[in-house]
């Protein structure tokens, strides 16, 4: 094979007579200096760190650093970042030392479009699906979908479009040449509506009809019925033919749109510097809004259910105990309860033997025994008679709560034969711990008008209980669940004599 060969460089030779006398003396060695400028980037310094010594070394090796002119040193600010602890992606993220005023304004134009765009497609679902819809169900006649599933499927659309439009008349305010003055900047018109005027709360109202909406939703387009032929006809009048959306579309359109507001906040706050006035109340903005997409329950809507739940499943459940709006539930817990005087009348070895879980087969089983949850409230227990076998906490939905708290109040609960027996106070509850599964509870003031095994007794012996296993099946489980049960009765005990040493009388 040829190989190609670069070409020569022809370099003169000597002739012999040159001038051989030499441009330095040969005593004098050949010295060349260099300078060398460097910059050198030392991570994650400051903060209340400082660099290890070898490092230290390292940098004082290089020589001395050369001290930049201001306006130098303001250039290149421009260009490099800044590590910033404040930064919502984290302290080691880089941040810009200066606002990038250009992709800022870009941000925040495609955030004013979006959601001018929004409120177009949250106005359609209004004012085109959900008002005819719900007109036409008054009347059987006219009734395309029935009154209960017109009003669900749309949930409180009617909160949400007023919220939006107030929204984004704020940010045409803030877009035009004199909006800072009049409402700001994107950073005060958020923090405005996300926390003063806590507009986007309602979303949560939303938020918490979705699953059965689309359920609704499903079940209507299944039937084939008008239901489908009258959101296509609505769909396809549409004059804009570039932008025609379907109901599952609009509908979907409120659940993704908290989400994106973080997304979109997030961006603006990378291009903005640590030290720019809208950064902080952006920030604030995005926390709030992070915590509505998360769609989580609050709390006077998670007890509201508990207490629906429970009077729903048990007999004889007290009006009065939900009656007080700030009663909170706490935890329950399942035991088996063997009055002593069954005690006392039969071996204890095979009473240990028979409740701890020896024969998993439940022979020798005592008769006597009580099935029973405790339900702890913040001020109360409430003592329930539960079927053998069967949990309290399953039967009274409780273990579904998450479920339902999302969905709306639960359907379909029944009494399942669970009943009262007995409300004691807190505060006249003396509990030990005796080890292993079992605890000894005794009632200064026991319930006195039930039955004969469950009124009076003011002692209590009790074993924690999974059903249907037997008692003290997983030790490790049962232990958990018992201290977890006595912990919080003892934090509710704790919490009422800290109130009442707080209570003056006056007289």
């Amino acid at each position: 094979m040829n190989l190609n060969h670069s070409p020569r460089k022809t370099v003169p030779l000597a002739t012999g007579d040159e001038d051989r006398t030499p441009l330095m003396p040969r005593s004098a060695p050949a010295l060349t200096n260099r300078v060398f400028f460097c910059g050198v980037v030392v991570e994650n310094p400051g903060f209340g760190r400082q660099l290890p010594q070898d490092v230290q070394d390292l940098v004082a090796s290089l020589g001395d650093p050369v001290e930049l002119d201001q306006d130098e040193s303001a250039a290149q600010a421009t260009s490099e970042s800044t590590a910033d602890p404040s930064n919502p992606d984290g302290p080691h993220v880089r941040r810009r030392a200066l606002t990038n005023v250009s992709a800022l304004a870009d941000v925040i134009n495609e955030f004013v479009s979006t959601e001018r765009s929004y409120v177009k497609r949250l106005y359609s679902l209004k004012h085109d699906y959900a008002d005819p819809l719900r007109t036409f169900s008054r009347s059987k006649d006219t009734a395309i979908i029935p009154p209960y599933e017109a009003k669900t499927l749309f949930g409180n659309i009617d909160q949400l479009l007023p919220v939006n439009q107030a929204f984004l008349e704020d940010l045409e305010l803030m877009m035009l040449p004199d909006g800072p003055e009049t409402v700001g900047g994107i950073g005060d018109v958020a923090l405005k509506h996300f926390k003063q005027l806590k507009g986007f709360e309602n979303y949560k109202g939303y938020y918490a009809k979705r699953e059965e909406a689309q359920a609704i939703f499903e079940k209507e387009m299944k039937r084939g019925s008008s239901f489908s032929a009258f959101i296509d006809r609505i769909k396809y009048s549409s004059t804009d033919t570039k932008n025609r959306v379907g109901l599952r579309e609009l509908l979907m359109d409120p659940v993704q749109r908290i989400p994106r507001y973080t997304l979109m906040f997030r961006t603006m706050m990378k291009h903005m510097a640590p030290s720019d006035p809208q950064q902080p109340k952006l920030l604030e903005a995005d926390e709030i809004a992070s915590k509505i997409a998360l769609a989580e329950t609050d709390d006077k809507t998670k007890q509201a259910t508990i207490m629906y739940c429970l009077s729903a499943t048990i007999d004889e459940f007290p009006a009065w105990l939900m009656s007080h709006s700030r009663r909170k539930f706490v935890d329950c817990i399942d035991v088996e309860d063997v009055p002593s005087d069954s005690l006392s009348n039969s071996s204890y070895n095979y009473y240990a033997h028979s409740r701890h879980g020896s024969s998993a087969s439940g022979g020798g089983r005592d008769e006597s025994t009580l099935y029973c949850s405790l339900f702890l409230f913040d001020d109360k227990v409430m003592i329930v008679k539960r079927p053998e076998g069967k949990s309290g906490g399953a039967l009274s939905g409780l273990n579904d709560l998450g479920k339902f708290t999302k969905s709306g109040l639960p359907s379909g609960l029944k009494k399942n034969g669970m009943v009262c027996k007995g409300i004691v106070d807190v505060t006249d509850i003396v509990v030990t711990d005796v080890g292993g599964p079992d605890l000894h509870i005794y009632l200064e003031s026991p319930p006195l008008d039930q039955g004969e095994r469950w009124s009076g007794r003011p002692f209590r012996a009790l074993s924690v209980v999974h059903p249907p296993n037997p008692v003290n099946l997983d030790p490790s489980l049962t232990n958990t669940t018992k201290q977890r049960f006595l912990e919080n009765l003892w934090s509710v005990k704790r919490d009422i004599d800290e109130v009442k040493s707080k209570c003056v009388v006056m007289r």
